[in-house]
């Protein structure tokens, strides 16, 4: 991933709703829906409208996994690792 990709991502889980973010049912649309933190009461996205479709129910979940507190913080740990390992033929020892 190169820098500029890497300062976008960055950028864009800055701006998102901040997790974490967690799989809910709705009652009312019979939908699966990724929602923000308790607290909040939006909704981040609908992976689909049959609840127990085990691809919404997985699509959901993979969402919520990859909010924008897990996503930063992968990006710090890429970041110290390329800072102590630049060369990407070193990589092994890591």
């Amino acid at each position: 991933m190169t820098d500029t990709e890497l300062n976008a991502l960055e950028s864009a889980a800055k701006a998102a709703t901040p997790g974490p973010w967690h799989k809910g049912d709705s009652m009312l649309s019979g939908g699966v829906w990724v929602l923000g933190p308790a607290t909040d009461t939006k909704s981040i996205c609908i992976t689909g409208y049959a609840r127990g479709e085990s691809s919404n129910e997985n699509n959901a979940a993979y969402i919520a996994a990859a909010n924008p507190a897990a996503i930063l913080e992968l990006i710090a740990e890429l970041r110290e690792l390329k800072s102590r390992y630049p060369h990407p033929q070193y990589a092994y020892e890591l």
